[in-house]
């Protein structure tokens, strides 16, 4: 996933401004309850094929958690990076600019997920006096 994911990216990145991200102009990007109501269901629907067809390519049976776990972190990351953008769609930097800084997201979320979730978000812990010699 991640050299689609990143090749995808790229592509985007090392076209130049005529094929980069457009960047929205408007101001008024704000989504409607009804909106974003059909964009949760059509990302349900689509996280329900992407878990019913990794089932099918691992083997497992449909209800498993293992291809219903797959597909949703595969959906949270898109979901992540798509509201990423549109967060910093209005930064009036440049659609290269813009397209560089979704990419380097996409890397990080990718990096995150890859290796689990384990020691996300988890301090060192403090050092004692003891540990000095």
């Amino acid at each position: 996933m991640r050299s689609a994911v990143l090749q995808a990216s790229w592509r985007m990145c090392s076209t130049g401004p005529r094929h980069a991200i457009p960047i929205p102009k408007a101001r008024g990007t704000e989504r409607t309850r009804t909106a974003t109501a059909r964009e949760q269901q059509i990302v349900a629907k689509y996280t329900d094929a992407l878990a019913a067809l990794l089932a099918e390519e691992t083997g497992d049976a449909p209800g498993d958690i293992g291809p219903r776990l797959a597909a949703e972190a595969m959906m949270a990351f898109h979901r992540s990076l798509i509201d990423f953008a549109r967060r910093r769609a209005l930064s009036r930097q440049s659609s290269v600019a813009f397209a560089l800084e979704i990419r380097a997201a996409g890397e990080q979320a990718l990096t995150i997920l890859e290796s689990g979730l384990g020691e996300y978000g988890r301090r060192a812990a403090p050092r004692s006096s003891r540990d000095n010699p």
